[in-house]
């Protein structure tokens, strides 16, 4: 039971990692968009 909540909680941080890299992706291209701009 341990070990599945474990592997759980990491899956979960990969997702969120995964997310929170798309975002600041996202974000930083816009910064240099603006800036070419």
């Amino acid at each position: 039971m341990r070990s599945n909540l474990c592997s759980s909680k990491t899956e979960r941080s990969k997702l969120f990692t995964k997310l929170g890299g798309r975002i600041f992706n996202l974000n930083h291209g816009r910064m240099t968009f603006d800036k070419e701009k």
